[in-house]
């Protein structure tokens, strides 16, 4: 029984850690597809 639910806390994780990487990956297609100018204000170069 402690098989099973470590497991599916373990997809859990895995799940719950590629929607933050696609959510964080779509908010900076989103910046650039607006625009630089906006962008800059949350990533300044250097």
């Amino acid at each position: 029984m402690q098989i099973i639910c470590s497991r599916y806390e373990a997809e859990f994780r895995h799940r719950l850690l590629f929607l933050a990487v696609s959510s964080s990956f779509f908010s900076v297609a989103m910046m650039k597809l607006v625009g630089n100018d906006r962008g800059s204000i949350f990533f300044k170069p250097h």
